[in-house]
């Protein structure tokens, strides 16, 4: 020992021997600075991946066009950015070992990662696949990371994410409920403070901005959470708390079958716990619990749900055309995230007739499966069933062997969770499709393959050498990319909210200002070429009908059937009197939505101008099909006809209309005229 009494010389003999109180001032060794950097990387990733699920949850922002495009860029930025930092870190490290029994279920998600890059270069419609394309490439990266690469307490940290951001939603979601019952409509002031208050009258949305996303997020999360009921890190009686908070705004989403498909889930939940867990005491219980919760859906109205034989009809029209899509290119598809591109075409003239609506387009099959053969072929679909198949039936391998109780409780409310949502898809296949749930979706089993196979790790680094140069690259260009590049479609969004409120109050510089902006920042935004273009055929300048033709070609170059498009043009060449092109685009526009009153009127129109009465003539009949009481088609098929001399026919239908609408005066006039002309 110095004579300086430092013990700095000390001996490991020397050091154990010392008082606590000595012992406790001494310092812990540093690590080396390659694991000082390596364990930074590793807790950003995964507190970073805990943050992302809670924004994507709870965020949203009413200044967009869309409420949720918020989640949609901070998924990509997250996303991005959290596989960026993985990439950097495990070139650092070199210690993932990939074993045969995770390459069992690596290899059907990394293959459908590289499909999806396939039909993106397949398909003839990049512009609009794109964000599809990055969201499965981040869904895979993110899935990849959790399976790979997590221990208990990582899985703990976003469990605790996940069980903050749903008390967040569901709590906002009881604002809603009561906000609903008991203050007055929109736009008055109310309990929920949002200017979307109300937006789906009575159902709850919460943080969703749409009740059946809501759902879809709800049902996958229970029986996770039921789950922990069997875990001691978890207050019980806050768990309890959660789970009633889930329930109540599940049922006042009024999806009914949603809540369907929870009753299936969590069936399935407590049939395993039961079997494998639970002790005789408990078993009653259990039982009584779900009898009480079939009760009480039962109850509140689940199968009271009104529309319920619109809704199928409306299905099954949905499923008719989506398949009669699938039988045109069967074994490729269109093209990963193109369906909203290509349904237009195969659209069921129902569908109109049961929205009401003729400027809305479908952007999902209403069946994730239906939709990703639709979009990727039999080869994609395969290719997912695939790595499903893996997933579950590993689960169920494991569930049989030897485990810890709470982490075979874990796994039994994961595995009942992802089979519910998979369930709900089959009849409700809007959710996998939304970041929000279906970033949740691949969080959850991405968990269920962490604890299916275990990570393995080798004691010292290994020897990627060129692979371990390459991964680290990558990941240092794809934070900075993601950080200025997705931002953009947010921007845009921003401003298309904005140029809307313009065009609304026909402000038409200002609108066309800011949608200019909206293309700056995403040049593949279809809505705003064909904003753009209504713009041009509203304000009628010099040169707005050539730049609105230049517009709505531009829609057409993106989606050649986007909704109304031919209509547009068709409505441009008839101003311009060039009859042959209304005529064209009229029709062109009769074959994708036969239902709209408006266009027949105005094709006859066309028509008459050419001197083709016949041809007006059986337009107006063609109409009459879809609208037998139109006192608009009466008058005009009146019209040709009187334009024919065909005065009795003409007479008819005159009567017609005045039985429709007895007190139409054009209908009156024209009696008059004909009476008078007739001499009667």
């Amino acid at each position: 020992m110095q004579e300086n009494g430092s013990n700095s010389e000390l001996t490991s003999q020397e050091i154990l021997s010392a008082p606590v109180d000595q012992q406790k001032k001494i310092p812990e060794p540093k690590l080396p600075l390659k694991e000082r950097v390596i364990n930074f990387l590793d807790n950003l990733v995964v507190y970073g991946l805990g943050f992302l699920a809670f924004a994507i949850a709870v965020g949203f922002y009413l200044k967009t066009y869309d409420s949720c495009q918020i989640k949609i860029t901070i998924f990509q930025i997250g996303g991005s950015i959290i596989i960026g930092l993985w990439l950097i870190k495990t070139s650092i490290e070199r210690k993932i070992l990939i074993t045969k029994e995770q390459r069992k279920i690596l290899y059907p998600v990394l293959v459908f990662a590289l499909w999806g890059i396939i039909s993106y270069l397949l398909t003839d419609f990049r512009g609009a696949a794109f964000e599809e394309l990055t969201k499965r490439i981040i869904y895979v990266g993110i899935f990849v990371i959790i399976s790979l690469d997590f221990n208990e307490k990582k899985r703990n940290i976003i469990i605790s994410f996940l069980i903050t951001a749903t008390l967040v939603s569901t709590i906002y979601g009881l604002i809603q409920f009561f906000d609903t019952r008991f203050w007055p409509p929109n736009p008055a002031h109310g309990l929920d403070p949002f200017i979307w208050r109300q937006a789906f009258g009575k159902r709850i949305f919460s943080t969703f901005g749409n009740p059946t996303f809501y759902a879809g997020y709800l049902i996958l999360v229970f029986s996770l959470f039921f789950s922990l009921l069997w875990n001691n890190q978890w207050k019980k009686w806050f768990i309890g708390i959660v789970l009633l908070l889930i329930l109540f705004n599940l049922r006042f989403t009024f999806i009914s079958l949603s809540l369907l498909s929870f009753l299936i889930g969590f069936f399935i939940c407590l049939i395993l716990i039961k079997k494998d867990v639970v002790t005789e005491k408990y078993k009653k219980i259990l039982l009584m619990v779900f009898i009480f919760l079939v009760f009480l859906f039962f109850v509140l109205g689940i199968f009271l749900y009104r529309g319920k034989g619109e809704l199928i009809r409306y299905k099954k029209a949905i499923f008719s055309a989506t398949i009669e899509m699938i039988k045109d290119k069967p074994i490729l598809g269109s093209g990963i995230g193109t369906f909203r591109i290509v349904y237009p075409a195969y659209r069921k003239p129902e569908i109109f007739l049961i929205e009401g609506r003729h400027n809305t387009e479908t952007d999902h099959a209403e069946n994730e499966f239906l939709e990703i053969w639709s979009e990727e072929g039999i080869v994609g679909l395969l290719i997912f069933l695939w790595f499903l198949f893996e997933i579950f039936s590993n689960t169920i391998k494991k569930l049989k062997s030897e485990i810890e109780i709470a982490e075979k409780v874990l796994l039994i409310g994961l595995f009942s969770g992802i089979i519910t949502f998979w369930i709900n898809s089959l009849y409700r296949g809007v959710s996998y499709y939304f970041v929000a749930p279906g970033f949740f979706v691949w969080v959850l089993t991405g968990i269920t393959a962490n604890i299916i196979v275990s990570p393995k790790y080798s004691e010292t680094p290994q020897k990627w050498e060129g692979f371990r140069v390459l991964i680290c690259a990558v990941g240092i260009v794809l934070i900075p990319f993601s950080i200025l590049y997705f931002p953009r479609y947010f921007i845009a969004d921003v401003h298309h909210n904005i140029a809307i409120f313009h065009s609304k109050r026909g402000e038409w510089e200002k609108a066309l200002k800011h949608y200019n902006l909206v293309l700056e920042n995403n040049p593949n935004y279809i809505m705003t070429h064909y904003f753009m273009g209504n713009v041009y055929n509203d304000r009628w300048n010099a040169g707005d009908p050539e730049r609105a033709l230049q517009k709505y070609e531009d829609v057409k170059k993106l989606a050649p059937n986007y909704v109304q498009v031919h209509y547009q043009v068709a409505t441009i060449y008839a101003k311009l009197e060039k009859w042959e092109k209304a005529i064209e685009n009229y029709n062109k526009y009769l074959e994708i939505d036969p239902v709209w009153e408006r266009t027949y009127p105005l094709l006859a129109m066309a028509y008459a101008q050419l001197g083709k009465y016949k041809k007006a003539e059986e337009t107006f009949i063609a109409g009459l099909k879809w609208h037998p009481e139109s006192a608009d088609m009466f008058l005009g098929l009146g019209n040709i006809c009187y334009a024919q001399k065909k005065f009795k026919s003409a007479e008819r239908f005159y009567k017609k209309v005045l039985e429709i609408k007895p007190n139409n005066r054009e209908a009156i006039e024209n009696l008059k005229i004909l009476y008078k002309k007739t001499k009667k």
